[in-house]
């Protein structure tokens, strides 16, 4: 559920107060500028909005209203670090705003900086108790397996505002994560009836109509969940696609697997430690921290042992087939390219083990000029490259980039984080 954050704005956009502008920002002949910026952002033009307002910023300088819609803007940009930035500058010119506290919390929590998130959150509902600061934090309590939290906060959020779509979102995955499973379906029902292209939750409805025996609808669920997933397809096609619903047997075969593949790494066994991994890959989750920080560990170990291993494993043949479109084309225009990317995205999230679909893929994105997420790639395969030339020239091309001013202060940190910290958004 790593996505669950990012409808938040968009969904705020969308609602009936879309036409003011937010943070308590008053339009007068000095700054009538801010009301052009936020258009923009409605229309979803980001990069004029952010010029917009960096323009503004030379003219009102001390004007926290830019700073913020500036980090608006670049939230919905996915960029994240300069949001915080924004969002925080604007804080210390003008406190005492509730939705800059609300932004600046959905900030910290696409950042994954999830503490900082709710403290956020409590700030805002402090100064102000509204219904989207009620219902993203109980978002943030059901990630963190707080059902309880999450359905109070989400009661109140809908007692305020009835019309909060995310508030019966939240409520219906506390109440599967409480096996509450009628009650999770009247909410997750109504939920997405508004937001139907919600794949996170589609899921969780599937969940819920699995355990209540609704063989159907949960096969209508799984047959897409599983074709929008090669990770998924891998672990549950077939005859297996309802098994994908038993969230208590998928994380007790990841536990099983982590402590099997410890034990393995502890005997000098990378084969079996390897393998272990691998063979559970498919049955990991994303629906909480907790899962997450199994996910992660699974793909850690993963490739620990990968570059230990004599023999290296052959690529499974769907992943071969992706391999082969992504190269055939990548030949072509920069559509090709992009058509490639998403080759080389399922390939990898099957087999996050290949070296050489990190190094494919890095050139591509740094074609595009994408030179941030190209670096992690390219750090990565020097990683499971070991120490080979070609280990070091990935890691020359990275510096290079570094060196031309190509990655920022972020893209830096990220190009020189641990391998099972920069995977691909997965389903759960």
């Amino acid at each position: 559920m790593r996505r669950l954050f990012a409808p938040a704005l968009a969904a705020a956009l969308a609602s009936g107060c879309a036409t003011m502008v937010p943070y308590g920002i008053e339009p007068s002949a000095s700054i009538a500028a801010a009301k052009s910026e936020y258009a923009h952002i409605q229309q979803g033009k980001l990069d004029a909005a952010i010029a917009a307002c960096t323009r503004s910023m030379r003219n009102w300088p001390n004007y926290y209203g830019h700073y913020a819609l500036r980090g608006r803007a670049y939230y919905e940009k996915r960029m994240v670090d300069r949001a915080v930035a924004d969002f925080s500058q604007a804080i210390e010119m003008q406190p005492g705003i509730w939705d800059l506290h609300l932004d600046r919390g959905r900030a910290y929590a696409r950042q994954g900086s999830f503490d900082e998130a709710s403290a956020e959150f409590d700030r805002s509902l402090a100064l102000k108790d509204s219904a989207m600061g009620r219902a993203e934090r109980a978002q943030l309590s059901e990630l963190r397996n707080r059902h309880q939290q999450a359905i109070s906060d989400s009661d109140k959020a809908i007692e305020l505002d009835s019309s909060v779509d995310l508030a019966y979102g939240v409520r219906g995955a506390a109440y599967v994560g409480l096996k509450r499973y009628r009650e999770a379906l009247r909410d997750l029902d109504r939920y997405l009836s508004k937001r139907p292209d919600d794949p996170d939750r589609a899921f969780l409805r599937g969940v819920a109509y699995y355990h209540l025996g609704e063989r159907d609808k949960a096969l209508s669920i799984a047959d897409q969940a599983v074709e929008a997933s090669s990770r998924l397809n891998a672990a549950f096609g077939g005859e297996r696609r309802l098994a994908l619903f038993d969230l208590d047997r998928r994380r007790s075969a990841v536990s099983e697997a982590l402590a099997k593949a410890e034990k393995a790494e502890a005997d000098g066994d990378w084969t079996a430690a390897f393998y272990s991994l691998a063979d559970v890959w498919g049955k990991t989750l994303e629906l909480s921290l907790d899962d997450r920080s199994a996910m992660a560990a699974v793909r850690t170990g993963m490739l620990r042992a990968y570059t230990s291993l004599k023999k290296k494993p052959e690529l499974p043949e769907a992943a071969q087939t992706y391999l082969q479109d992504a190269r055939s084309s990548s030949e072509r225009s920069a559509a090709g390219g992009r058509s490639a990317l998403a080759s080389y995205d399922r390939l990898l999230a099957m087999a996050p083990w290949f070296a050489e679909a990190y190094r494919e893929r890095a050139a591509i994105r740094a074609q595009l000029k994408d030179f941030g997420r190209a670096s992690e790639d390219l750090r990565v395969y020097a990683e499971l490259s070991g120490d080979t030339a070609e280990a070091r020239l990935a890691r020359e091309k990275i510096r290079d980039w570094e060196s031309k001013g190509k990655l920022g202060a972020a893209e830096r940190s990220k190009a020189r984080r641990k391998p099972a910290e920069t995977g691909e958004d997965e389903e759960p």
